[in-house]
């Protein structure tokens, strides 16, 4: 009959968290904000934009120059606005 394997060694780090064989550390922070433009989130402040739709611009990662440059009409009704 073959012997039973060998457990895993519990190794502690330097903070005294408990280390199991060479499983690397998992983090559970948030995620890193989402980047966002000053100058679109001024420039639709003044064309009287609510937040709801500022943020809809934040969320896609949007600068002004790309809006200004690149955003369709056709974009804008993708993104629920009109």
């Amino acid at each position: 009959m073959p012997a039973p394997p060998t457990p895993l060694p519990l190794l502690r780090r330097q903070d005294s968290r408990p280390v199991i064989g060479d499983c690397p550390d998992i983090s559970l922070s948030p995620p890193p904000p989402t980047p966002h433009d000053d100058k679109l989130t001024s420039w639709l402040g003044m064309l009287s934009c609510d937040t709801e739709t500022i943020g809809r611009f934040s969320d896609g990662e949007y600068t002004k120059s790309d809006v200004l440059e690149f955003v369709s009409r056709d974009d804008l009704r993708r993104m629920g606005l009109k």
